[in-house]
């Protein structure tokens, strides 16, 4: 409705720029797209067909201002009432319509209905429970409905708020089995579809405005009139352009044609009186054998099948249709009974007919029945029954049928989808619903039923849901609806994380809302629990300090929603050592190491599992947590520690539990290559100290043992000469003592290089 009022907008302004007239009559004229009579091309922002060429000459010629206003034709119809618009084009002449509006006495052209199908229809007995679709308010469609109120034909009619574009689209979609258009328009855009033999309602073409507007209607009147006198004039030229020679005739003044009828009527039966009452008995003779000939004709190569039987139920008479669905010739048929074709299943169904409509002098209504052919094949047909009378009394039977088992087995396959996506919709693991542009739910599965703790079918979005998040999905519903386009809405709720998508779709009734929730809580806690370790994997590349470390791990696992609080305990010896907590909760923490949960995880070597019921943590409520996970840190089978979550959901599954495993014995390893540092940090310490050692220890034996040689040396002449010789010899072997001192000296000197350096 938007788009068409914008267009109507852009014409309107199109129209004041391009032909600013100041002493111009303005005229507001209603226009719809019935190409070729009228329609607007959006390309060139004009509105086109032969009522405009016609309506555009005698608008310049009586300076009149033209407006269009684009809509659909029920809306124009309105709007001609409420006199909003003051002239509608290519409307249909009506009694009823010429007691609401004016009409001009000139015909543009002369038009009739045409039903279309997708499957060819010879007669409009074959509209029997078909859907039938039309243009709202529309005189074709209208007068169809009256005709097959007359002939007793029950059909299911939809009226299209729109054009005839939009009755073919819906038969080509299978919204509707037929649709009702014009003879003209369908001629033109109906070529994917079956033209029926179903014609009707001839009706002139006209001009209308609301009452009161007879001026316009006079001047179109009068340009009409010359035009239909002038093979060259403007109406003439329009029917050659947009149809061609001999697809719309001419129209003759209804004046002069009936004036011809009359008085050629009046010469024929005063110059053939006599020989008419000659001729007509001969004529009558002749009209009842051409007329048993037709009937003759009609039975036998009707598409239906046709068969009359006797009271007893023996056939009399198929028709070829009949005998060639069947499989029957002519002489095999008269040996033939009902209960020969009929499935014994639905034989007394047929018998109950008869009996209870047929022999009681009624028609029956359709009724469906499984049959059987020569060579045994089911076959499916609809069948409709009357008596045949002789001086009043039933003698026979006569019946009409239809093969319906290719509909049939439609019916069949369809039900059976219906059945598989109904069982798909109501086993979804995924939250389902149907509502309309109100918010009322239509449908729900029953994850929907069970994710809401009620049944919400005929409920509101506000007796469901807070009203912040009814309001919130209303206004995504009614904006899928309006833009016709798939909306997506993550939210959460109550810890829940949820992924909406709001998809518009046409059902029986109107067009709905289908709404598809997934649940992604488990999805959204992994993928926020990964965050958290791959931040703690970076700490483990750069923190080397222990305490620091742990505060920050413990920081981390923290900040997750699942998880308060947190606690991390080292194990050395044995003993329990509790270092760090999460938040302020120094309580918690000095109870760590007399924690059972956590003396039977360092114990087992595996991850311990608690309810709040069986932990003995009385330092923190019961109302504070759901389940505490104590995961031990474990490195070549030695346990480094112990990490304690205190889980505030349900539960926590089973991806988690071996995510926080891997990440506590990741733990473990950092912790060990922490400590294995520290380790090489005081060994290189310890290696430096050593070495200094070394240097003052060479020197403090290097400068005595010089003096000793030297004294040797110098009393070797006083003292005993072998004595002094022990003396030096034992001298130089201090001193190479001392080189190997120097020489690992030395040795120490490149290690801590290389320590420092790696």
């Amino acid at each position: 409705m938007m788009q068409k009022i914008i267009i109507a907008l852009i014409i309107t302004i199109t129209v004041i720029i391009f032909f600013p007239t100041a002493s111009a009559e303005k005229i507001v004229v209603g226009i719809y797209d019935n190409l070729p009579l009228v329609f607007y091309e959006s390309n060139e922002n004009k509105a086109k067909g032969i009522f405009i060429d016609i309506l555009e000459y005698i608008a310049e010629k009586e300076s009149w201002e033209i407006v269009y206003y684009y809509d659909n034709f029920p809306s124009l119809l309105e709007k001609l009432k409420r006199g909003e618009i003051d002239l509608l084009v290519d409307i249909a002449y009506s009694e009823e319509r010429d007691k609401i509006f004016d009409f001009n006495n000139e015909t543009v052209i002369t038009n009739w209905g045409v039903v279309y199908a997708r499957e060819k229809l010879d007669s409009i007995m074959q509209l029997e429970g078909l859907r039938i679709a039309g243009v709202k308010s529309d005189v074709y469609f209208e007068n169809l409905k009256e005709l097959a109120k007359s002939f007793g034909i029950k059909c299911d009619f939809i009226e299209i708020e729109g054009d005839y574009s939009d009755v073919l689209n819906s038969v080509k979609r299978g919204d509707a089995d037929a649709g009702v258009v014009s003879r003209i328009y369908g001629k033109l855009h109906a070529r994917d579809l079956q033209r029926t033999s179903i014609i009707f309602s001839p009706i002139e073409l006209r001009f209308a405005s609301p009452e009161g507007r007879g001026e316009l209607l006079q001047a179109i009147d009068k340009h009409l009139m010359e035009m239909k006198a002038d093979e060259n004039s403007v109406l003439f030229i329009s029917i050659d352009r947009w149809l061609g020679r001999g697809v719309v005739k001419p129209v003759i003044p209804e004046w002069l044609a009936y004036s011809v009828i009359f008085f050629g009527i009046v010469a024929f039966f005063v110059a053939f009186r006599n020989f008419y009452v000659e001729r007509e008995l001969e004529k009558r003779t002749k009209d009842l054998k051409e007329s048993e000939k037709k009937y003759r004709d009609l039975w036998e190569n009707a598409n239906d099948i046709l068969y009359i039987h006797d009271l007893d139920g023996n056939f009399i008479e198929v028709n070829k249709a009949g005998r060639r669905i069947f499989g029957y010739s002519v002489e095999e048929i008269k040996g033939l009974n009902i209960k020969d074709v009929i499935d014994e299943m639905y034989l007394s169904k047929a018998i109950e007919k008869i009996k209870e409509k047929v022999l009681a002098g009624k028609h029956t209504e359709p009724y469906e029945l499984l049959c059987k052919t020569k060579d045994g094949k089911p076959i499916w047909v609809e069948v409709k029954s009357r008596p045949i009378f002789e001086d009043g009394r039933v003698v026979a039977v006569q019946g009409i049928a239809s093969d319906i088992t290719k509909r049939v087995e439609m019916e069949r396959k369809l039900r059976e989808s219906e059945e598989k996506y109904r069982k798909i919709f109501e086993n979804s693991p995924n939250i389902i619903a149907v509502v309309n542009e109100d918010g009322v739910f239509v449908e729900a599965n029953p994850s929907m039923a069970k994710s809401l703790g009620t049944n919400p079918i005929n409920k509101t979005f506000y007796d469901v849901l807070p009203k912040e998040i009814a309001e919130e999905r209303l206004e995504y519903v009614r904006k899928a609806l309006k833009e016709n386009r798939i909306l997506t809405l993550q939210d959460a709720r109550g810890g829940r994380y949820f992924i909406n998508n709001f998809l518009p779709i046409e059902l029986p009734g109107g067009k709905y809302c289908l709404i598809i929730s997934q649940e992604v809580t488990e999805i959204k806690r992994l993928n926020m629990l990964l965050n958290a370790i791959n931040n703690i994997s970076k700490l483990m590349l750069h923190e080397k300090d222990k305490q620091k470390f742990l505060r920050k791990v413990c920081e981390e696992l923290a900040s997750l929603e699942d998880f308060s609080p947190v606690t991390i305990c080292l194990v050395e010896d044995g003993k329990i050592i509790p270092v760090v907590v999460s938040g302020e909760r120094k309580e918690v923490l000095e109870r760590q190491k007399e924690c059972k949960v956590i003396k039977e995880a360092v114990k087992c070597k595996s991850m311990v599992v608690k309810s709040e019921e069986t932990c003995d943590i009385c330092e923190i409520k019961r109302d504070e947590f759901k389940q505490v996970l104590s995961i031990p840190m474990v490195v070549d089978n030695e346990v480094k520690g112990v990490v304690t979550l205190y889980v505030t959901t349900d539960g926590i599954i089973k991806e988690e539990m071996e995510l926080l495993e891997r990440l506590a014995n990741d733990l473990a390893f950092a912790l060990k290559a922490i400590e294995l540092d520290e380790l090489k940090r005081r060994a290189h310490k310890q290696i430096e100290k050593n070495i200094e050692e070394f240097a003052i220890l060479v020197d403090h034996i290097r400068n005595p043992l010089a003096a000793i040689s030297l004294f040797a040396e110098l009393k070797v002449q006083e003292l005993d000469k072998e004595l002094a010789e022990n003396i030096i010899k034992q001298v130089k072997r201090i001193e190479d003592v001392i080189k190997r001192l120097d020489e690992g000296w030395l040795e120490s000197e490149n290690i801590r290089e290389f320590l420092r350096k790696y």
